[in-house]
Protein backbone atom coordinates (compact mmCIF):
# COMPACT_ATOMS: atom_id res chain seq x y z
CA UNK A 1 0.00 0.00 0.00
CA UNK A 2 1.54 3.60 -0.78
CA UNK A 3 -0.02 6.26 1.07
CA UNK A 4 -0.53 10.60 0.32
CA UNK A 5 -1.52 12.11 3.40
CA UNK A 6 -2.13 15.68 2.99
CA UNK A 7 -1.49 17.75 6.68
CA UNK A 8 -1.26 20.95 8.30
CA UNK A 9 0.88 20.08 10.97
CA UNK A 10 4.05 21.62 10.21
CA UNK A 11 5.69 19.65 13.00
CA UNK A 12 6.22 16.79 10.97
CA UNK A 13 8.90 18.89 9.55
CA UNK A 14 11.27 18.94 12.06
CA UNK A 15 13.70 16.50 12.61
CA UNK A 16 13.11 14.94 16.31
CA UNK A 17 9.65 15.93 16.69
CA UNK A 18 6.77 13.69 18.30
CA UNK A 19 4.63 13.80 14.80
CA UNK A 20 7.94 12.75 13.07
CA UNK A 21 8.31 10.21 15.06
CA UNK A 22 4.71 8.81 14.85
CA UNK A 23 5.02 8.98 10.65
CA UNK A 24 8.11 6.99 10.82
CA UNK A 25 6.18 4.45 12.97
CA UNK A 26 3.25 4.05 9.80
CA UNK A 27 5.73 3.93 7.01
CA UNK A 28 6.93 1.12 8.46
CA UNK A 29 3.69 -0.76 8.06
CA UNK A 30 3.02 0.78 4.21
CA UNK A 31 5.45 0.48 1.01
CA UNK A 32 5.62 4.19 1.04
CA UNK A 33 4.22 6.93 2.37
CA UNK A 34 4.47 10.15 1.07
CA UNK A 35 3.60 13.57 2.94
CA UNK A 36 2.71 16.64 1.96
CA UNK A 37 2.80 19.50 4.17
CA UNK A 38 0.22 23.03 3.17
CA UNK A 39 3.00 25.69 4.92
CA UNK A 40 3.51 28.70 3.37
CA UNK A 41 6.64 30.62 1.80
CA UNK A 42 7.04 32.34 5.21
CA UNK A 43 8.48 28.91 7.19
CA UNK A 44 9.97 27.70 3.60
CA UNK A 45 11.48 24.21 4.40
CA UNK A 46 13.52 21.48 1.76
CA UNK A 47 11.71 18.17 0.98
CA UNK A 48 12.98 15.93 3.59
CA UNK A 49 13.09 11.76 2.61
CA UNK A 50 13.38 10.33 5.79
CA UNK A 51 13.58 6.99 5.07
CA UNK A 52 13.30 4.73 1.84
CA UNK A 53 9.47 4.82 2.39
CA UNK A 54 8.84 8.03 4.22
CA UNK A 55 9.08 11.28 1.95
CA UNK A 56 8.05 14.50 3.55
CA UNK A 57 7.57 17.72 1.21
CA UNK A 58 6.52 21.18 1.92
CA UNK A 59 4.27 22.92 -0.21
CA UNK A 60 6.11 26.72 0.54
CA UNK A 61 2.68 28.30 -1.26
CA UNK A 62 3.09 31.78 -1.22
CA UNK A 63 -0.67 32.54 0.11
CA UNK A 64 -1.75 29.60 2.98
CA UNK A 65 -5.04 29.90 -0.17
CA UNK A 66 -3.10 28.50 -2.52
CA UNK A 67 -1.58 25.77 -0.86
CA UNK A 68 -4.26 22.98 -2.04
CA UNK A 69 -2.74 23.71 -5.78
CA UNK A 70 0.44 24.01 -4.61
CA UNK A 71 0.17 20.27 -3.55
CA UNK A 72 -2.10 19.14 -6.65
CA UNK A 73 1.27 20.51 -8.18
CA UNK A 74 3.70 18.50 -6.48
CA UNK A 75 1.22 15.22 -6.78
CA UNK A 76 1.34 15.72 -9.98
CA UNK A 77 4.84 16.50 -10.62
CA UNK A 78 6.59 14.31 -8.04
CA UNK A 79 3.94 11.32 -7.87
CA UNK A 80 1.90 11.27 -11.07
CA UNK A 81 4.08 9.29 -13.80
CA UNK A 82 3.73 5.83 -16.88
CA UNK A 83 0.25 7.13 -16.60
CA UNK A 84 -0.88 6.61 -13.21
CA UNK A 85 -0.73 8.22 -9.86
CA UNK A 86 1.56 6.36 -8.03
CA UNK A 87 0.05 5.69 -4.62
CA UNK A 88 -3.07 4.06 -3.41
CA UNK A 89 -4.89 6.81 -1.47
CA UNK A 90 -5.35 10.18 -0.96
CA UNK A 91 -5.65 11.02 3.19
CA UNK A 92 -6.45 14.26 4.65
CA UNK A 93 -5.29 14.83 8.15
CA UNK A 94 -8.79 16.85 8.55
CA UNK A 95 -11.85 17.88 7.30
CA UNK A 96 -10.59 21.31 6.56
CA UNK A 97 -7.58 22.54 4.12
CA UNK A 98 -6.34 18.99 4.28
CA UNK A 99 -9.24 16.95 3.37
CA UNK A 100 -10.10 19.54 0.70
CA UNK A 101 -6.04 19.35 -1.10
CA UNK A 102 -6.78 15.34 -0.39
CA UNK A 103 -10.25 15.14 -2.52
CA UNK A 104 -8.90 17.98 -4.84
CA UNK A 105 -6.06 15.13 -5.46
CA UNK A 106 -8.01 12.39 -5.11
CA UNK A 107 -10.82 13.63 -7.97
CA UNK A 108 -8.00 14.25 -10.24
CA UNK A 109 -6.05 11.43 -10.08
CA UNK A 110 -8.86 9.03 -9.55
CA UNK A 111 -7.92 7.79 -6.00
CA UNK A 112 -9.91 7.02 -2.75
CA UNK A 113 -10.19 9.68 -0.73
CA UNK A 114 -9.57 9.13 3.32
CA UNK A 115 -10.53 11.87 5.89
CA UNK A 116 -9.37 12.42 9.46
CA UNK A 117 -12.35 13.87 12.00
CA UNK A 118 -10.83 14.77 15.00
CA UNK A 119 -13.89 16.85 16.54
CA UNK A 120 -17.87 16.82 16.31
CA UNK A 121 -18.32 19.32 13.63
CA UNK A 122 -21.72 18.37 13.73
CA UNK A 123 -22.50 19.68 17.25
CA UNK A 124 -25.21 22.44 17.36
CA UNK A 125 -22.63 24.04 19.98
CA UNK A 126 -19.80 23.77 16.99
CA UNK A 127 -22.28 24.81 14.53
CA UNK A 128 -23.81 27.75 16.60
CA UNK A 129 -20.51 28.96 17.82
CA UNK A 130 -19.05 31.17 14.88
CA UNK A 131 -19.87 32.27 10.84
CA UNK A 132 -16.26 30.61 10.72
CA UNK A 133 -17.43 26.76 12.49
CA UNK A 134 -20.57 27.56 10.02
CA UNK A 135 -17.83 27.65 7.27
CA UNK A 136 -15.79 24.78 8.11
CA UNK A 137 -19.17 22.69 8.93
CA UNK A 138 -20.45 22.90 5.15
CA UNK A 139 -17.08 21.99 4.09
CA UNK A 140 -16.78 19.07 5.93
CA UNK A 141 -20.34 18.03 5.12
CA UNK A 142 -19.06 17.91 1.69
CA UNK A 143 -15.81 16.46 1.82
CA UNK A 144 -17.69 13.02 3.81
CA UNK A 145 -19.99 12.97 1.85
CA UNK A 146 -17.52 12.37 -1.02
CA UNK A 147 -14.68 10.15 1.24
CA UNK A 148 -14.66 6.34 0.32
CA UNK A 149 -12.91 5.61 3.88
CA UNK A 150 -12.98 8.07 7.13
CA UNK A 151 -10.62 7.97 10.50
CA UNK A 152 -12.77 8.99 13.51
CA UNK A 153 -11.06 9.82 16.68
CA UNK A 154 -13.87 8.74 19.14
CA UNK A 155 -16.98 7.03 19.22
CA UNK A 156 -18.93 10.00 19.96
CA UNK A 157 -17.45 11.63 16.37
CA UNK A 158 -18.36 8.16 14.70
CA UNK A 159 -22.06 8.42 16.06
CA UNK A 160 -22.57 12.18 14.76
CA UNK A 161 -21.12 10.83 11.67
CA UNK A 162 -23.87 8.23 11.71
CA UNK A 163 -26.99 10.55 12.77
CA UNK A 164 -25.21 12.65 9.25
CA UNK A 165 -25.42 10.19 6.82
CA UNK A 166 -25.83 6.44 7.81
CA UNK A 167 -23.81 5.05 4.98
CA UNK A 168 -21.05 6.96 6.00
CA UNK A 169 -20.99 4.88 9.98
CA UNK A 170 -20.03 1.62 7.91
CA UNK A 171 -16.66 3.46 6.02
CA UNK A 172 -16.04 5.16 9.67
CA UNK A 173 -12.81 3.55 11.90
CA UNK A 174 -12.42 4.87 15.15
CA UNK A 175 -8.95 5.31 16.72
CA UNK A 176 -8.27 7.56 19.37
CA UNK A 177 -5.28 9.80 18.94
CA UNK A 178 -2.48 7.66 20.42
CA UNK A 179 0.93 9.30 20.88
CA UNK A 180 4.49 8.40 21.50
CA UNK A 181 4.93 9.28 24.91
CA UNK A 182 8.64 7.99 24.92
CA UNK A 183 9.39 10.36 22.17
CA UNK A 184 7.84 13.25 23.75
CA UNK A 185 9.37 12.61 27.00
CA UNK A 186 13.18 12.59 25.06
CA UNK A 187 12.25 15.98 22.94
CA UNK A 188 14.72 18.64 24.29
CA UNK A 189 13.16 21.78 25.67
CA UNK A 190 13.22 24.58 23.48
CA UNK A 191 10.95 26.85 25.82
CA UNK A 192 11.10 27.24 29.09
CA UNK A 193 7.72 29.17 30.75
CA UNK A 194 9.03 29.63 33.90
CA UNK A 195 12.35 31.22 32.17
CA UNK A 196 10.26 33.34 29.78
CA UNK A 197 7.64 34.91 32.79
CA UNK A 198 9.74 34.58 35.51
CA UNK A 199 6.68 36.68 37.25
CA UNK A 200 4.87 33.69 37.74
CA UNK A 201 5.65 31.37 40.11
CA UNK A 202 2.94 28.33 39.23
CA UNK A 203 2.04 28.44 35.82
CA UNK A 204 -1.97 27.26 34.10
CA UNK A 205 -1.50 26.73 30.34
CA UNK A 206 -4.53 26.74 28.23
CA UNK A 207 -4.24 25.19 24.91
CA UNK A 208 -7.16 25.66 22.37
CA UNK A 209 -9.19 27.86 19.59
CA UNK A 210 -10.40 30.88 21.39
CA UNK A 211 -14.10 29.69 20.16
CA UNK A 212 -17.13 29.18 22.10
CA UNK A 213 -16.93 25.39 22.25
CA UNK A 214 -13.65 25.40 23.83
CA UNK A 215 -15.06 28.11 26.56
CA UNK A 216 -11.71 29.48 27.26
CA UNK A 217 -14.46 32.52 29.02
CA UNK A 218 -14.41 29.81 31.75
CA UNK A 219 -10.95 28.82 32.10
CA UNK A 220 -10.47 33.17 33.01
CA UNK A 221 -13.40 33.08 35.52
CA UNK A 222 -11.59 29.97 36.89
CA UNK A 223 -8.30 31.72 36.55
CA UNK A 224 -9.51 35.09 38.44
CA UNK A 225 -10.25 33.10 41.36
CA UNK A 226 -7.69 30.98 41.60
CA UNK A 227 -5.74 34.38 41.35
CA UNK A 228 -7.50 36.20 44.13
CA UNK A 229 -6.20 33.41 46.39
CA UNK A 230 -2.45 33.44 45.24
CA UNK A 231 -1.42 36.60 43.13
CA UNK A 232 1.65 35.04 41.85
CA UNK A 233 -0.20 32.88 39.24
CA UNK A 234 0.03 33.26 35.78
CA UNK A 235 -1.92 32.20 33.16
CA UNK A 236 -1.03 31.46 29.50
CA UNK A 237 -3.42 30.58 26.50
CA UNK A 238 -2.27 29.57 23.34
CA UNK A 239 -4.77 29.96 20.40
CA UNK A 240 -6.80 32.12 18.06
CA UNK A 241 -10.13 32.01 17.17
CA UNK A 242 -13.09 34.96 17.15
CA UNK A 243 -13.60 35.41 21.07
CA UNK A 244 -10.00 36.74 21.14
CA UNK A 245 -11.19 40.05 21.81
CA UNK A 246 -14.08 39.05 24.17
CA UNK A 247 -11.25 36.95 26.48
CA UNK A 248 -9.03 39.90 26.79
CA UNK A 249 -12.09 42.11 27.85
CA UNK A 250 -12.93 39.91 30.16
CA UNK A 251 -9.15 39.69 31.70
CA UNK A 252 -9.55 43.69 32.16
CA UNK A 253 -12.94 43.54 33.92
CA UNK A 254 -11.60 40.90 36.24
CA UNK A 255 -8.36 42.98 36.93
CA UNK A 256 -6.09 39.99 35.88
CA UNK A 257 -5.16 41.39 32.75
CA UNK A 258 -1.12 41.59 33.64
CA UNK A 259 -1.16 38.20 34.89
CA UNK A 260 -2.83 36.61 31.70
CA UNK A 261 -0.67 36.39 28.09
CA UNK A 262 -1.81 35.31 25.04
CA UNK A 263 0.32 33.48 22.08
CA UNK A 264 -0.49 32.33 18.59
CA UNK A 265 -0.11 28.65 18.18
CA UNK A 266 3.51 27.16 17.43
CA UNK A 267 5.77 24.26 17.29
CA UNK A 268 6.52 24.18 20.79
CA UNK A 269 4.24 22.78 22.61
CA UNK A 270 5.80 19.95 23.93
CA UNK A 271 8.22 21.95 25.63
CA UNK A 272 4.61 24.03 27.08
CA UNK A 273 3.62 21.06 28.94
CA UNK A 274 7.27 20.37 30.48
CA UNK A 275 7.42 23.63 32.29
CA UNK A 276 3.58 24.80 32.95
CA UNK A 277 2.01 23.94 36.34
CA UNK A 278 -0.94 22.83 34.91
CA UNK A 279 -3.28 21.86 31.39
CA UNK A 280 -6.30 23.84 32.17
CA UNK A 281 -9.27 22.39 29.44
CA UNK A 282 -12.72 23.71 29.77
CA UNK A 283 -14.27 22.79 26.66
CA UNK A 284 -17.86 22.02 26.45
CA UNK A 285 -18.17 19.17 23.73
CA UNK A 286 -14.95 18.16 22.17
CA UNK A 287 -11.24 18.41 23.05
CA UNK A 288 -8.20 17.75 20.84
CA UNK A 289 -6.90 14.67 22.39
CA UNK A 290 -3.60 15.57 21.00
CA UNK A 291 -2.97 18.29 23.96
CA UNK A 292 -4.72 16.13 26.91
CA UNK A 293 -2.36 12.95 25.86
CA UNK A 294 0.81 15.12 24.65
CA UNK A 295 0.15 17.14 28.53
CA UNK A 296 -0.34 14.03 30.54
CA UNK A 297 2.71 12.26 28.44
CA UNK A 298 4.98 15.65 29.23
CA UNK A 299 4.30 15.10 32.65
CA UNK A 300 1.66 18.27 33.21
CA UNK A 301 -0.62 17.98 35.69
CA UNK A 302 -4.70 17.92 33.80
CA UNK A 303 -7.53 19.67 35.20
CA UNK A 304 -10.27 19.21 32.45
CA UNK A 305 -13.89 18.94 32.45
CA UNK A 306 -14.97 15.38 31.36
CA UNK A 307 -14.91 15.38 26.80
CA UNK A 308 -13.62 13.15 24.77
CA UNK A 309 -10.81 10.77 25.69
CA UNK A 310 -10.49 12.17 29.00
CA UNK A 311 -12.75 10.03 30.99
CA UNK A 312 -11.20 6.40 29.41
CA UNK A 313 -7.83 7.55 30.55
CA UNK A 314 -8.01 9.24 33.93
CA UNK A 315 -9.31 8.64 37.38
CA UNK A 316 -10.62 12.22 39.48
CA UNK A 317 -8.12 12.42 41.80
CA UNK A 318 -5.72 9.97 41.13
CA UNK A 319 -4.32 10.83 37.42
CA UNK A 320 -5.95 14.60 37.24
CA UNK A 321 -8.88 16.45 38.17
CA UNK A 322 -12.09 15.41 36.38
CA UNK A 323 -14.08 18.69 36.30
CA UNK A 324 -17.77 20.37 35.71
CA UNK A 325 -17.37 23.94 33.48
CA UNK A 326 -20.62 24.79 34.77
CA UNK A 327 -19.13 24.49 38.59
CA UNK A 328 -15.78 26.29 38.17
CA UNK A 329 -15.57 26.01 42.36
CA UNK A 330 -14.81 22.11 41.02
CA UNK A 331 -11.46 22.95 39.12
CA UNK A 332 -10.36 25.98 41.63
CA UNK A 333 -10.57 24.41 44.69
CA UNK A 334 -8.50 21.34 43.28
CA UNK A 335 -6.11 23.55 41.72
CA UNK A 336 -5.81 25.84 44.84
CA UNK A 337 -4.95 22.53 46.85
CA UNK A 338 -2.31 21.39 44.61
CA UNK A 339 -0.95 24.94 44.92
CA UNK A 340 -0.85 24.64 48.82
CA UNK A 341 -0.36 21.27 48.38
CA UNK A 342 3.23 20.01 45.75
CA UNK A 343 2.81 16.25 46.85
CA UNK A 344 -0.20 16.23 45.93
CA UNK A 345 0.38 17.93 42.82
CA UNK A 346 3.53 15.29 42.20
CA UNK A 347 0.89 12.43 42.57
CA UNK A 348 -1.63 13.82 39.96
CA UNK A 349 0.91 14.77 37.53
CA UNK A 350 3.20 11.49 37.97
CA UNK A 351 -0.06 9.56 37.56
CA UNK A 352 -1.39 10.89 34.99
CA UNK A 353 1.81 10.48 33.27
CA UNK A 354 2.03 6.64 34.13
CA UNK A 355 -1.52 6.41 33.01
CA UNK A 356 -0.76 7.39 29.55
CA UNK A 357 2.46 5.48 29.37
CA UNK A 358 0.19 2.57 30.02
CA UNK A 359 -2.01 3.33 27.00
CA UNK A 360 0.14 4.40 24.96
CA UNK A 361 2.39 1.21 25.38
CA UNK A 362 -0.31 -1.37 25.82
CA UNK A 363 -2.15 -0.09 22.20
CA UNK A 364 0.50 0.94 20.46
CA UNK A 365 1.17 -1.34 17.80
CA UNK A 366 -2.54 -2.37 17.62
CA UNK A 367 -3.56 1.26 17.00
CA UNK A 368 -1.01 1.92 14.55
CA UNK A 369 -2.45 -1.52 12.71
CA UNK A 370 -6.26 0.24 13.08
CA UNK A 371 -4.87 3.49 11.41
CA UNK A 372 -3.36 1.66 8.57
CA UNK A 373 -6.10 -0.70 8.46
CA UNK A 374 -8.01 2.56 7.39
CA UNK A 375 -6.32 3.37 4.97
CA UNK A 376 -7.10 0.10 3.11
CA UNK A 377 -10.66 0.14 4.06
CA UNK A 378 -10.94 3.51 1.61
CA UNK A 379 -8.81 1.63 -0.55
CA UNK A 380 -11.06 -1.82 -0.67
CA UNK A 381 -14.48 0.93 -0.91
CA UNK A 382 -12.82 2.89 -3.41
CA UNK A 383 -12.42 0.40 -6.64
Amino acid sequence: MEVLMITQDMNVLREGSVEQSMLKEYAQDVRRLVVLVLNTHGDHYKPQKISDSLWIIPCNSWFKIMCPFSALSIARRELFFQGRMQTDVCTGQDTGLAGFSAWIIALSFKRPLHLHVQENLFSPVFIRGSFYNWIRYRIARFLLLSADGVRATSEGIRAALADFDTPLADRVVVTPDLIDTHAIQDEPLRVDLRAKYPQFTFIILVVAPLTKSQNVQTAVNIFAKIHHAYPHVGLVIVGEGPQHKHIIRLTHDLNIAESVVFEKPNNNMTSYYKTAQVLLVTALYEVDSKVITGAAAASCMIASSKVGIVTEIFEHDVSAFLCDPEDIQTYVQPILKSIHIPGLREKIRLNGMLAIMNRSDTNKSAYIKTYCDSWQKAIDLGK
